[in-house]
């Protein structure tokens, strides 16, 4: 398996940041976005994913 260049990982990073956009603003304008600080530890990332899928799983 070959390693993406540099130039690849960039078009790849600016293609997920095009396509995800649209969502964010979407689930923003909705009311429901919810957003995780995931420069976190690793156990912090779980239980805040934990906590927001309780409550709106509730």
């Amino acid at each position: 398996m070959s390693m993406d260049t540099a130039e690849t990982a960039q078009a790849r990073l600016a293609a997920c940041h095009a396509q995800t956009a649209p969502l964010i603003a979407h689930y923003r304008a909705l009311g429901v976005l919810q957003r995780v600080d995931a420069m976190q530890g690793i156990d912090a990332v779980a239980q805040e994913l934990g906590s927001i899928v309780s409550r709106v799983s509730a």
